[in-house]
């Protein structure tokens, strides 16, 4: 393990892959003090093919495995997939969401019984599922890829996967104000039910309109005015009996900072 380790540290992933390639023994394991594996840690390469090639290296049983095993935080592979905005999280996340359906296909109803719940649907130790995780650190591309591609049509069409909008301490649109991703915030008030999330109250009893008021730092002169605007527009809609819903109106998505 400290000859992968050294390779990680130095960013050699030619030599990363060929080190588990001649012992895959050790791909499980924990790889540093956070309990992630080794796999978990190919994710920081941004290398869907270094994902792959290091997957199709374990069997069947032992990637659901990979899939599944948590770190110190409860995250699985998706989870920590969910918080990179840069690279290739949506190849990534693609790519073991098909090996999870392909697995699907060809295992006896029981055995995929066993496997529940789904790996979209776990949730780590705060309550987060890899969509929420999404959503908080702000993976737009990521959020509307897994929606459009892995949610099914009579979910999207009610109340859009109500297990991604809560964690143990605020909802999914309180963790996106949080992160000042006005951009993702209002693609959720878009599509999940706005008025709900936008009534609750978090851990400190903040609504998200409270939240928002609470946070001076987002209000400054260099952030983008018409996302933010429109946030607070349609977090006020729910005190209008009459107002329409925010997919009807015209919202203001101006880039964001990086």
């Amino acid at each position: 393990m400290r000859r992968a380790q050294v390779a990680y540290r130095i960013h050699d992933w030619k030599a990363f892959k060929q080190i588990f390639e001649q012992d895959k023994t050790e791909l499980l394991n924990h790889f540093d003090l956070y309990e992630d594996t080794a796999i978990s840690i190919a994710i920081r390469s941004g290398d869907p093919k270094l994902l792959k090639d290091l997957l199709d290296i374990l069997s069947g049983e032992e990637r659901w495995m990979a899939f599944t095993k948590t770190n110190w935080r409860g995250n699985t592979l998706l989870h920590n997939i969910a918080l990179r905005r840069r690279g290739v999280p949506v190849q990534m996340a693609e790519l073991i969401l098909e090996f999870e359906k392909e697995e699907a296909a060809v295992l006896p109803e029981e055995e995929r019984k066993k496997r529940d719940p789904k790996l979209l649907e776990r949730k780590n130790k705060s309550g987060e599922t890899p969509l929420f995780r999404a959503a908080a650190y702000g993976n737009l591309k990521m959020l509307k890829h897994v929606v459009n591609e892995h949610i099914k049509a009579e979910e999207a069409e009610g109340d859009l996967f109500k297990i991604h909008q809560y964690s143990e301490t605020q909802t999914i649109l309180h963790a996106c104000i949080n992160g000042q991703h006005f951009d993702v915030a209002l693609w959720i008030i878009s599509k999940m039910n706005w008025r709900r999330l936008i009534l609750e109250r978090d851990n400190k009893n903040l609504t998200c309109l409270e939240l928002l008021a609470s946070l001076p730092y987002a209000f400054r002169s260099h952030y983008p005015v018409g996302s933010l605007t429109s946030v607070i527009y349609n977090c006020m809609i729910p005190l209008c009996p009459s107002a329409s819903p925010p997919d009807a109106m015209s919202l203001s998505l101006e880039p964001f900072p990086n």
